[in-house]
């Protein structure tokens, strides 16, 4: 399909509500002061609190779809595809790299990239899948090497970071494929173990997960980290293989 033609399904019905509610909040009286305590204050806070994510976006949610896929066999996970993506703190596994925590969200970059997040879980546990996931990332001719624009390089178009819990010590239990995979970070719970990326998200930290963003900062999709892109259901939907000539 064609992501122009998504337009309508995803986004017509939130830019609607927008619309709507920048319609009321405009219509509100143009002269006057707003007093402390009155009805015209009581309400613009209704609508504020009310409407508040769809001001800074952060709360806006797209219906499941090709782009957002949710098959819904993950019933535990916090944040479901079509959600922006939450913020949170990590920490670089390599001290030469930075000092100091990072935001997910800066890793997100302006270039147009999906970002995938591996989650890690216990390495040792899950060693042969983290193992298999860097077989498939690793072969030219499987996956995402397949599903490419011809004048963009896959490096382009993927931005790959794996986040390992904060119980873990990565340098411990680092493995050559973790260099295939991405940048290593630890997930920082300073404030306390809610405050990480893995309860924000809702995934288990002894099983691990792969999270795709799209590059607007919304889920794509989930997969368990033992399956991950065995598979073409996400990508085959809509980026084109290089063999079809687009």
């Amino acid at each position: 399909p064609c992501l122009l033609e998504t337009y309508h399904d995803e986004r017509f019905a939130v830019a609607e509500k927008i619309a709507y509610i920048s319609a009321k909040l405009t219509g509100q009286p143009q002269s006057g002061s707003v007093s402390i305590g009155g009805d015209m204050q009581r309400e613009l806070q209704y609508v504020c609190d009310k409407h508040g994510p769809f001001f800074t976006g952060i709360g806006i949610e797209y219906p499941p779809s090709f782009l957002s896929l949710d098959d819904g066999q993950n019933p535990d996970i916090a944040i479901r595809p079509g959600a922006r993506a939450p913020d949170g703190r990590l920490n670089p596994s390599n001290p030469l790299v930075d000092d100091g925590p990072t935001r997910l969200l800066d890793l997100f970059t302006a270039a147009p990239r999906f970002h995938i997040l591996v989650f890690t879980g216990i390495p040792s546990r899950n060693h042969r899948a983290l193992e298999r996931l860097a077989e498939l990332l690793a072969m030219p001719e499987m996956y995402l090497d397949t599903f490419r624009n011809p004048r963009v390089s896959t490096r382009e178009l993927f931005d790959f970071a794996l986040i390992v819990p904060a119980i873990e010590d990565p340098k411990r239990e680092k493995c050559d494929f973790m260099d295939t995979l991405g940048v290593c970070y630890v997930d920082d719970v300073r404030g306390g173990d809610r405050d990480g990326l893995y309860a924000r998200y809702g995934i288990d930290i002894e099983e691990g997960a792969v999270l795709i963003v799209r590059p607007d900062g919304i889920i794509g999709c989930w997969e368990a980290l033992g399956s991950a892109f065995e598979h073409e259901n996400y990508f085959a939907s809509f980026l084109a293989h290089r063999d079809g000539g687009t």
